[in-house]
């Protein structure tokens, strides 16, 4: 999926494999790998502080949402991040897994304790989190806890947006759906899915997915207001 955004977007194939260069940064795991949780997770935050790491930005441009391009550029959005902490939290003992929240992802450990790669510093964290964290108690966030492929969903709804960008509506429709069936009841892929749907001519299976997102998100405004005006 990195591969195909990064052509999306118009770049050559990363040079060095993504997960190698990830590896690398994570060499001096050893002494920390039985250490407390807190302490590891301090030492994987550091790493990906440095130089050589991703600084977090809490409005990434479509760039820094692609995990390879978003450490060559050293700032990185929620997807790109959580792709790192994963790859370095295995390095580090930590089994992280993904977590969808509304057009977000966080990420949490097997006992329930969360790491949030975007914290720390940045401007309006706590009314974005709180209205994230606050939607992801509805049902349909619920039943994506956990998602196998949440991250794989989530880099595949960027593709599908990307794709609408540049008027490729057959691939972006084609990327949606992909993302649809890596989290069923996704929101995000659901609604633009639906929009995409709108835009091609198909009034009734745009109204069904954006039904399906109204579901899960009674609170996008954008989703309930097309639904409406396609009803």
């Amino acid at each position: 999926m990195d591969s195909i955004l990064r052509r999306d977007l118009g770049f050559p194939p990363a040079s060095v494999p993504l997960r190698a260069r990830l590896d690398s940064l994570g060499q001096g795991s050893r002494g920390v790998r039985d250490s407390s949780f807190e302490r590891r997770v301090a030492a994987i935050a550091a790493i990906l502080a440095s130089s050589e790491g991703m600084a977090a930005v809490l409005q990434p441009s479509d760039t820094d949402l692609v995990p390879s391009l978003a450490l060559e550029r050293h700032r990185g959005g929620c997807t790109s991040l959580a792709f790192a902490w994963l790859v370095l939290g295995e390095r580090f003992g930590l089994r992280l897994e993904p977590v969808l929240l509304p057009g977000h992802l966080t990420l949490r450990d097997s006992s329930g304790r969360f790491v949030e790669p975007l914290r720390g510093g940045l401007e309006r964290t706590a009314s974005f989190y709180d209205s994230a964290f606050q939607l992801a108690r509805r049902p349909a966030y619920a039943a994506l806890r956990a998602v196998p492929h949440g991250l794989e969903a989530a880099m595949a709804v960027q593709g599908g947006i990307l794709a609408w960008k540049a008027g490729h509506l057959e691939r972006a429709r084609d990327a949606l759906r992909i993302a649809c069936l890596l989290a069923p009841r996704l929101p995000e892929a659901e609604g633009n899915l639906g929009l995409v749907f709108e835009a091609l001519g198909e009034p009734d299976s745009a109204r069904a997915h954006l039904a399906v997102a109204v579901a899960g998100d009674s609170l996008n405004q954008a989703a309930r207001l097309r639904l409406e005006k396609l009803r």
